[in-house]
């Protein structure tokens, strides 16, 4: 009797709960919810030159100053402009403790594991290469390319918690059970990174030095493979700052970053060890991790 009033009152709890919550696409931290807002129109921005760029297929005139430059250009208003026009909550406080920094340093982190590491296997497991004319590199990959994934990357972690927050705040969500709940989460998860790891893939595939020897493959299982960068990092990232009463540190979100980029390298190279690779020969599994 006693367990059946108890589970009476945590059900009536969450019902009240999730009357209070109104579903929303942007943060109710205002600092999170500004640096969102700019973050997706500087990526109206950036996707627009980037369209321009391929378009005109100017950068088949492009050396390593002009790709470093368009890496820049695309990159660092994702830093600049919140440090010079600070979110109006956070404009008296100290640079470690506002939101961006600490975004940037999370994606920023992410996303050089991505390049320096993840990036050989694709080659390897996928097959699929770079062939751009330049010089500049770090670890056979362009710097440029470190440069064009903070972009990317700042774009699909807004969009993506932007329709995590909406769904996890809705009243089905809310009123789902546990077990309902996070079958949903993992469904939604999935989707989203296994569309936004195919989109990248359709949408590149135009530029001549983008390598790939089987495309069908590349498209249908190595979106998957690709994938496993963002079943990891959407819910970690999102959850960066999310609670208004408590703000991360710097270093928290650095620990974290660091955290998501070890758990998609173990993901990535269990599959190298279990899968194989995707096109190719099994030659890999014995080769060890392909970044060494």
């Amino acid at each position: 009797m006693r367990q059946r009033v108890t589970q009476i009152s945590r059900e009536k709890g969450e019902e009240d709960r999730s009357v209070r919550i109104k579903p929303r696409w942007l943060s109710s931290n205002q600092a999170k919810r500004e640096t969102e807002i700019f973050f997706l129109k500087w990526s109206v921005g950036w996707i627009l030159i980037f369209g321009t760029v391929v378009v005109t297929q100017i950068y088949k005139k492009f050396g390593d100053l002009e790709y470093f430059s368009l890496g820049c250009l695309v990159a660092f208003p994702h830093f600049l402009w919140p440090l010079l026009f600070p979110a109006s909550t956070e404009r008296n406080l100290p640079l470690s403790q506002r939101y961006f920094v600490k975004a940037n340093v999370w994606i920023g982190i992410f996303g050089y594991v991505g390049n320096y590491f993840w990036t050989h296997y694709f080659f390897k497991v996928l097959h699929a290469t770079y062939e751009f004319p330049i010089s500049w590199e770090l670890n056979r990959v362009p710097i440029c390319l470190y440069l064009i994934t903070h972009a990317y990357f700042c774009f699909y972690h807004v969009i993506t918690t932007a329709i995590l927050r909406r769904f996890w705040t809705s009243q089905y969500y809310l009123l789902s059970s546990n077990s309902k709940r996070k079958i949903l989460s993992i469904a939604l998860v999935f989707f989203l990174s296994y569309f936004t790891a195919f989109m990248e893939a359709f949408t590149i595939s135009s530029v001549p030095y983008y390598v790939i020897e089987d495309r069908y493959k590349m498209y249908l299982i190595g979106s998957a493979f690709y994938g496993i960068y963002f079943y990891v990092s959407f819910p970690m990232f999102y959850r960066l700052d999310e609670d208004p009463a408590k703000k991360w540190t710097v270093k928290e979100s650095a620990i974290d970053g660091l955290a998501a980029a070890m758990l998609v390298t173990i993901l990535l190279d269990l599959w190298r060890l279990f899968l194989g690779n995707v096109v190719g020969d099994e030659s890999t599994k014995l080769q060890g991790p392909p970044w060494i």
